[in-house]
Formats: structure tokens, C-alpha cells, sequence
């Protein structure tokens, strides 16, 4: 999605540290802002799951440091910043914006009734050509799907972001910490975003049709059993051969109306070679389409290449910083190092300022995929 108005954010301002605490890692954070966030109003920021109950302390901080009332955020069992990542120890990662007035609000934490915190939005959200929100949601939350999807309708705003990914607490920032609830931020025309997504799993087999299933299990596809199908497409027949790939192995749905490159991976649970049945970890109907995916470095890397130059190009003129959420099975899994993803998103785009983290599902256009990267530069 891209959008433009008349206005642009002042220059953003971006840090990221790590160190044995929650103090050590906040240090090199608090330096980056001092020296950049001067005029800055929002504040976004990412801790690593290590610390996350030290997030209330964090976002104090950083208040008396920038004078910033508005911050949003969330936890990330990995966070990111301009060609940096880190897992599995205290890390922060933030930045400030300085956006122009009325231009950016806060969505307070929502736990179920979507119309009725989304209310006070609407009729802001009404006045604008368009709108983008950065959402942010806890696992724990059944409805987070739900919520998301109607926050997309309701604000009219095209949606990206991410699901909390953390060991223990999973909270959410927005003006406040709170568990349990989906949060963020909503940005009006005023503000220049043009946000891609990259998948991490390449196709191995055409788009096929379902043509039985129950709940979460594809009985048949295309009148024929589904593991037959998935054994076809991998030219394997034995359940030995398809247990060796199995750690890669996934299926995606089409996203209806989109290009071929949009689709939402879906986790392969379980396989029973006897009745042909394929369970995936999402409920699927008949009439559906599926096909089967593989993660794969190289193709991501290609695609993840491929979306930040198309970002690039859609640009009407130069990013001031962004946001970067990717999924946790990406990062070092999926790149070989936890610089690696980074150091291609700096490659690309330069050193613009960047916060980021790594989710346990990521958001865009009001839907939740997996095992993607979704970047949103603000011009």
C-alpha cells in the first residue's frame, strides 16, 4: 500500500542495543534518540522477551528522555533495528517520529468489542483519504483475528504489524502495557507509508481446489487423497521419504483476487498415509484453494530482494525510516546469521532508521501470514 499527503514526518530518529539487562541494552537506545528524536510526538518500541517485564520501566524512560507521551509496542522472542538483530538476551529496539499534527493515533488495547474501542477512531479515521495501522496482538487473545480484520474495516486503514512471540508474558504497548489485547497505532493521509511483503516459502505444486474436508483435515483434493496429491507434487511415494522433509514442508492458501505471490502459509500438523489425509493448523472448507509451499532460503532471500526494490520504486520520495516485522522461523533460521535478513533490508534500502521485531504471525492488508517480512517505510 502506498500513500502521500501534503505533509511529512520530520527526520526519524532510530536505536537498538543489547547488553546483559534491560539498562545495558536501553543504553544505546537512549543515545540514538537524544541526539535524533528532537521534535519527535510517537514513540515505537520492541523489546525481546527476556525483559519483557521490564517493558513498563522501558517506556518510562524513554518518556522523561523524549518528552514522547504516545508509545506503541510489543515483545519479540527476537527485535531488529537498521542492519541488526538479536535473540535470546535483552534487546531494544525504538523509534521516534515526528509526525505532523493530527496526522497519527493511538488504538487503545482491544480484548473483544472491536466497534466499541474503534469508535473514537472511526470518526477521525472517516476524515481521511486513507489510513494505515500498525497493529500489534497477543497470542493469547482467540479473537486477535477477528479483531484485526474488523480494526481494518472499521478504520477503513490498510493494516500491518504483528503477533507478540515470547517464552512468557506477551504484553502490548499502547499508551499503556497491557496482556491480552491487540493495540498500535493508526496513521491518516497526512503520512506518506508505502509498506511490501515478502513470503519465505516457495511453491512446489499448482493451486488445486479442495474437494473434502473436515474442520482443519483435507480429505481430498481435486477428487483425489490429499497426501496422494502431496506426494505427486514432492515426486516422493514413500512416508519415510516425506518424514525427512517434513521440517520444510507447509501449505498455503491463495489469497482470492491477488497476485500469485500472495498467500497465507499454513503449518502441516500431521500426515496419515492410510486414509490420504493431510491436517493442517487452520480450518479449511471445501472449495478452497491449497497448494503445498517449502521453506526455502535461497527463494526468500530472492523475494525478500524483490520486495524491498519494489518498495523502493513506489517511494514518491525518499523514506525518513520504518518499521520492519518478520516472522521468528526467518532471522537466523532462515538467513544463517541474526544479522543476515537485516543486512539484506540495509543493502537495499540504505541506512534508514529502523525498528522491528519478530513475530509469531505477521500482519498485512488485514490478514495474518506467516513466515513473512513485512516493511513499512514512512516518507
Amino acid at each position: 500500500m502506498s500513500g502521500a499527503g501534503e505533509e511529512r514526518p520530520a527526520a526519524i530518529a532510530a536505536g537498538f542495543g543489547e547488553g546483559g539487562d534491560w539498562q545495558a541494552a536501553l543504553g544505546p537506545v537512549r543515545a540514538a534518540l537524544a541526539e535524533g528524536a528532537t521534535g519527535a510526538n510517537t514513540g515505537i518500541v520492541y523489546v525481546s522477551d527476556s525483559i519483557a517485564d521490564r517493558l513498563p520501566e522501558v517506556v518510562e524512560t524513554l518518556k522523561e528522555d523524549t518528552g514522547i507521551i504516545d508509545w506503541a509496542g510489543t515483545v519479540g522472542m527476537g527485535v531488529c533495528g537498521t542492519g541488526r538483530a538479536a535473540f535470546g538476551r535483552p534487546a531494544i529496539a525504538a523509534a521516534a517520529f515526528g509526525f505532523p499534527d493530527d496526522a497519527v493515533r493511538l488504538v487503545p488495547g482491544i480484548r473483544e468489542d472491536t466497534a466499541e474501542a474503534g469508535a473514537g477512531l472511526a470518526g477521525w479515521a472517516a476524515g481521511q483519504a486513507r489510513a494505515t495501522a500498525l497493529l500489534h496482538a497477543d497470542p493469547r487473545n482467540g479473537n486477535m483475528g477477528e479483531i484485526v480484520a474488523e480494526l481494518a474495516e472499521t478504520l477503513g486503514a490498510f493494516t500491518v504489524g504483528g503477533i507478540a512471540s515470547a517464552e512468557g508474558p506477551t504484553a502490548q504497548l499502547a499508551g499503556s502495557v497491557e496482556e491480552g489485547v491487540v493495540s498500535g497505532l493508526v496513521f491518516g493521509e497526512a503520512v506518506g507509508v508505502v509498506s511490501g511483503l515478502s513470503q519465505g516459502c516457495a511453491p512446489i505444486g499448482p493451486a488445486r481446489t479442495v474437494t473434502r474436508s473436515h474442520n482443519n483435515l483435507v480429505l481430498e483434493i481435486d477428487g483425489e487423497p490429499a497426501f496422494d496429491v502431496l506426494c505427486s507434487d514432492l515426486g516422493l511415494d514413500s512416508v519415510a521419504r516425506i518424514r525427512e522433509v517434513a521440517h520444510w514442508l507447509h501449505a498455503a492458501r491463495p489469497v482470492p483476487g491477488s497476485s500469485e505471490a500472495d498467500y497465507l502459509v499454513r503449518n502441516i500438523i500431521g500426515l496419515d498415509a492410510q486414509d490420504g489425509i493431510v491436517a493442517l493448523g487452520a480450518l479449511i472448507d471445501p472449495g478452497e484453494r491449497l497448494f503445498f509451499v517449502r521453506r526455502d532460503p535461497a527463494a526468500a532471500e530472492a523475494d525478500l530482494r524483490r520486495m524491498l526494490r519494489s518498495v523502493k520504486d513506489r517511494l514518491s520520495r525518499p523514506a525518513q525510516g520504518g518499521v520492519y516485522v518478520s516472522c521468528l522461523a526467518r532471522g537466523p533460521h532462515m538467513f544463517g546469521t541474526e544479522d543476515g535478513e537485516m543486512e539484506i533490508v540495509r543493502e537495499e534500502i540504505g541506512d534508514l532508521p529502523l525498528a522491528g521485531f519478530f513475530a509469531n504471525g505477521e500482519f498485512s492488508g488485514g490478514r495474518i501470514y506467516g513466515y513473512t517480512g513485512v516493511l513499512t517505510l514512512f516518507e
